[in-house]
């Protein structure tokens, strides 16, 4: 489990770096994400703001998750690679719980041409969940769709996704579903 600790957070990195070097005529991506979404477990998750679920009987919370996404976008602007970092908090009586999330995603961008495009993406890696005294590392897998628009002469993207995105673990499981929202500077 610590091989995984540090082998995968490097491997995630080395990516997007190989995927840069190769497209040649590629563009780096940087920027801040900000994300809002509704997490749902069969386990008891201490929240702020949770309420739970008739259906699913474990809670469902909301939760603000700021971030930075960078990525690499290929020669012909429809294929981009991306890592993208954030984090979940929260506090309440007493008790704090956290999720460190890092995956290495692709998105395919319908139009390089366009201005204004829809995309879709896929990515996977692992979520740091813990509270105020244990931690676990688990694996997340998330699909989402989106729209992205180029400002500023093409030197800058204003993105929104819907996502969805699934955390792994030993006999439990966390599902979330949220709206992400960020602008990337596009390095040449």
């Amino acid at each position: 489990m610590r091989l995984v600790r540090f082998v995968l957070p490097a491997l995630l990195l080395a990516a997007p770096l190989h995927a840069a070097e190769s497209t040649g005529s590629g563009k780096w991506t940087i920027g801040p994400n900000l994300g809002f979404s509704v997490l749902s477990s069969t386990e008891n998750v201490p929240s702020s703001f949770g309420f739970g679920s008739p259906t699913a009987g474990g809670p469902i919370f909301g939760t603000l998750q700021p971030g930075l996404r960078i990525g690499s976008i290929a020669s012909g602007g429809t294929l981009e690679i991306y890592l993208d970092t954030g984090m979940n908090f929260t506090h309440s009586a007493g008790n704090s719980f956290y999720a460190l999330l890092n995956t290495l995603n692709v998105q395919r961008n319908f139009s390089s041409q366009a201005a204004t495009t829809p995309f879709v993406t896929a990515g996977g890696g692992f979520a740091t969940i813990g509270d105020s005294g244990d931690n676990e590392t688990h694996p997340i897998f998330g699909l989402g769709f989106g729209l992205r628009h180029r400002v500023s002469d093409g030197h800058g993207v204003v993105r929104a996704e819907l996502r969805y995105d699934r955390f792994s673990g030993t006999g439990s499981s966390l599902n979330s579903i949220g709206v992400k929202s960020g602008v990337d500077l596009l390095l040449h």
